[in-house]
């Protein structure tokens, strides 16, 4: 039997039954139960799927979660917009809905206060339509055929494990949409999570943010914590941190035991915790793919919008996602009010095809730039010997 496998079993055993939840050893207990609250939460109320469906789907399959099913009790309340988990009758976690800001788990009361945030009008798109309000179908001729086999092919479901459970897929040809197709529960207005997809536009808005000159990607990262000269940290640029290169101790592997794990789904606030971590390579000098990173460099944006979660808001829905005509998307924050930039942004499938267009334009809107010149081009260059550029994993080296 694998090792792994036979160290979860012992802990299982070793913690639920004597009650112990400080050790080391119960993180990954509390990082499934964080991990299953949010999920439930942000899906149920964001996308507006089952929460059987959800677990099913998208939490299940995750390394050894189905290992913990018959100990773990997990509840949707769509009264008061929340998620509950717990394992073995313990290490509970809950995930609050709040407006706009998507779901947030709760570490603190306050967490689950709602925030008031003023809504306003998307400004008006850049971008011309890619398809009127109905679903797109695909012609009757020997293409459309060809793009309906396509179709079939991207929604059969393979017979065993790993299953797909493909949500959309959208084929664009010269900015227009020339076909489409949504799993039952899902439509052209349906936010869909973006997971990793969503480092994408946190490069986005950085490149906005170094557009305004706000940012400078190859100077030292603006963080207090790190300033002293005689810290090795203060030599991290947002290059590195959106390269993946920065040398911290972020290690992720999504086992429940590494760093990136605890920090989101066990931290309040996710940027303060991964600014904490020391370095285990020179700056620069390795590659390592980490959340933690992302979640640096969305706190850079919120503090250089404004400091707060509606800075961002705004900031966002003017200069990007009204733009670009993206009126189905939703970022995360967590509970500081920083945007949650490494996994959860919800997008309709429309408008991550916008977002798509957008880069193929090169940053550009209409007859507007949004992105510098040169940013897209920068966002696709290989890192070090790697197929992953500056938020944007490229076709090969």
């Amino acid at each position: 039997m694998h090792r792994r496998f036979m160290a979860i079993i012992a802990i299982l055993f070793t913690f639920t039954l004597s009650g112990c939840s400080d050790s080391r050893l119960s993180e990954p207990l509390w990082v499934a139960s964080g991990f299953t609250s949010h999920l439930l939460c942000s899906e149920s109320f964001i996308s507006g799927q089952s929460a059987q469906e959800i677990f099913i789907q998208r939490i299940q399959p995750n390394g050894l979660m189905w290992l913990l099913e018959p100990l773990m009790r997990f509840e949707v309340d769509r009264n008061t917009q929340e998620a509950r988990t717990s394992i073995a009758g313990q290490y509970e976690t809950r995930a609050v809905y709040r407006e706009q800001l998507g779901c947030v788990l709760t570490h603190e009361p306050q967490d689950a206060q709602p925030i008031p945030i003023a809504k306003t009008p998307l400004p008006p798109a850049l971008l011309p339509e890619i398809a009127g309000p109905a679903i797109v179908q695909t012609a009757a001729d020997a293409q459309g055929r060809r793009l309906s086999l396509a179709l079939d092919h991207a929604f059969a479901e393979r017979p065993g494990p790993p299953y797909k459970h493909t949500k959309a897929v959208l084929v664009l040809h010269r900015g227009r949409l020339v076909a489409e197709r949504y799993a039952p529960g899902y439509g052209v207005d349906t936010p869909i999570l973006g997971f990793s997809a969503t480092k994408s536009i946190t490069n986005a808005l950085l490149g906005i943010l170094v557009r305004k000159g706000q940012i400078n990607m190859q100077q030292p990262t603006r963080i207090a914590a790190w300033q002293d000269q005689q810290d090795e940290r203060h030599t991290i640029t947002p290059d590195m941190l959106l390269r993946h290169t920065s040398g911290l101790a972020l290690t992720q592997d999504n086992s429940g035991f590494d760093v990136s794990s605890r920090m989101s789904f066990m931290e309040r606030d996710l940027a303060g915790f991964a600014q904490g971590v020391t370095l285990e390579a020179t700056p620069g000098t390795r590659w390592a793919y980490t959340d933690g990173n992302f979640m640096l460099l969305s706190r850079l944006i919120r503090d250089a919008v404004g400091g707060s979660a509606s800075d961002v808001l705004q900031f966002s829905r003017r200069e990007l996602f009204g733009p670009l005509g993206m009126q189905h998307t939703l970022l995360e924050f967590d509970a500081t009010g920083t945007p949650m930039g490494t996994f959860f942004a919800f997008a309709s499938a429309r408008d991550w095809a916008r977002f798509g267009q957008f880069f193929l334009n090169d940053g550009v809107a209409g007859d507007t730039r949004i992105l510098p010149e040169g940013w897209v081009t920068y966002s696709s260059t290989p890192t070090l010997h790697t197929s992953y550029g500056a938020g944007f994993w490229v076709n090969g080296v």
